[in-house]
């Protein structure tokens, strides 16, 4: 009986590990797309980890990378939503301290919608 439980234990430990790596990678995937430029095959990935998972923390890293790829695709009112939501929710502000530096920059320019490099 006790090795049964064992057996079982083990099983469940693997398959919490499997769920864990899979995300892991989607977004290592989405991460080594987005610095090669290629924002379209990032989003897939980081969307991927967002329809999977129910958490918001197993979803924060997914939804902070997808605002970024909203920012460089100069989609600023989406990047701005998705970093402003991510900023609001108590539970996830305090370990994405990162995102309000680049919410007050986007704010001081993404409002306008113009890129600052090409803004007057």
């Amino acid at each position: 009986m006790q090795g049964q439980k064992f057996i079982v234990l083990t099983a469940v430990v693997m398959l919490s590990h499997s769920a864990a790596l899979g995300q892991f990678l989607d977004i290592e995937r989405g991460n080594r797309a987005f610095n090669r430029g290629e924002y379209d095959e990032a989003k897939r990935y980081y969307d991927k980890v967002l329809t999977e998972k129910e958490k918001l923390e197993e979803k924060k890293e997914a939804l902070f990378n997808s605002a970024s790829v909203d920012y460089k695709k100069k989609e600023y009112e989406n990047a701005i939503k998705q970093f402003e939501s991510l900023a609001q929710n108590k539970d996830l502000s305090q370990s994405c301290v990162p995102m309000h530096t680049t919410i007050s920059a986007m704010h001081s320019f993404g409002a306008q919608k113009t890129c600052p490099s090409k803004s007057k």
